[in-house]
């Protein structure tokens, strides 16, 4: 029989994201809490649900979080797949039933499926077909076999937050793997802080400068790894061109962020040859 793990990681949780982990957890078989907060969260009311609560000492990053979950997922013999959610999504109450379905008819190369990703901001579904083929998908929603995480590896620790879910998924095309989006699955999920429209399109951005930063130094990260294609490479190379001069542009504090900017640029650089092989 076939038995969901969720691992969802905190970072300051507000009430309202305390009731998102209710909905991930009634959909789950076991739900995972490893809460990276500078204190220890308060779950109101969530006496019902079936979790194990882990309180790190610190925040030491999303990547490393997500394996301390996964490991203890893949050490469960109960555990038969394992989901990946953020503290601010909200799965619809079919999610798993439409994603499992999915993997069920799929050949083994398929690692991993993923929702269709709804802003909670516009909650409209595209008209897409049913299911796709991927190159990524992001953390939030994305759902694994057991078994993949086992072919494809953990999380690389490298990068602490920002481009995980792109490397894993990466990483595992490199590997001959595949990665499904099932748009009749859905996710909602809060993309960004805000929006901009760029050239008629709306893009989501964030405004933490600390995010500008691992967003800028892990691109660059990714750009010095061998088994991402040149294509990705490219986009990616001329997406830093107009991030960058967006987030200082669109900055509150101009001078802040330039200055993480700028660290982000040296540190990808000076770390080079550490951040070229994965660490998971």
């Amino acid at each position: 029989m076939n038995k969901i793990h969720s691992i969802v990681v905190l970072y300051n949780p507000t009430a309202d994201n305390i009731e998102n982990l209710k909905k991930i957890a009634s959909i789950s078989d076991k739900m995972l809490l490893i809460d990276n907060s500078e204190a220890i969260t308060v779950l109101t009311g969530c006496d019902e649900m079936n979790f194990e609560y882990i309180k790190n000492d610190e925040n030491i990053g999303l990547s490393k979080a997500l394996n301390l979950g996964i490991r203890k997922c893949l050490n469960n013999a109960d555990c038969t797949h394992i989901a990946l959610f953020d503290q601010d999504s909200v799965p619809d109450k079919n999610m798993f039933v439409r994603l499992m379905i999915e993997l069920d008819k799929s050949d083994e190369t398929v690692v991993a499926a993923s929702p269709q990703i709804l802003d909670v901001k516009n909650k409209n579904g595209q008209n897409v077909k049913e299911t796709e083929i991927v190159d990524v998908v992001i953390t939030s929603g994305s759902f694994y076999p057991k078994q993949a995480l086992k072919k494809v590896g953990l999380m690389d620790e490298t990068l602490f937050i920002d481009y995980i879910d792109y490397e894993w998924c990466l990483r595992a095309k490199s590997k001959g793997y595949k990665i499904v989006r099932v748009n009749g699955a859905h996710l909602y999920h809060n993309m960004g802080d805000s929006f901009v429209d760029f050239f008629g399109t709306s893009k989501p951005i964030h405004t933490n400068k600390l995010r500008h930063y691992y967003i800028v130094r892990n691109q660059l990260i990714m750009l010095n790894r061998d088994y991402i294609s040149i294509k990705w490479k490219c986009v990616h190379t001329f997406k830093l061109f107009y991030r960058i001069p967006s987030y200082i542009i669109l900055s509150n504090e101009k001078w802040t962020t330039f200055k993480f900017i700028l660290k982000a640029i040296k540190d990808a650089f000076a770390n080079r040859r550490e951040y070229k092989e994965m660490k998971y």
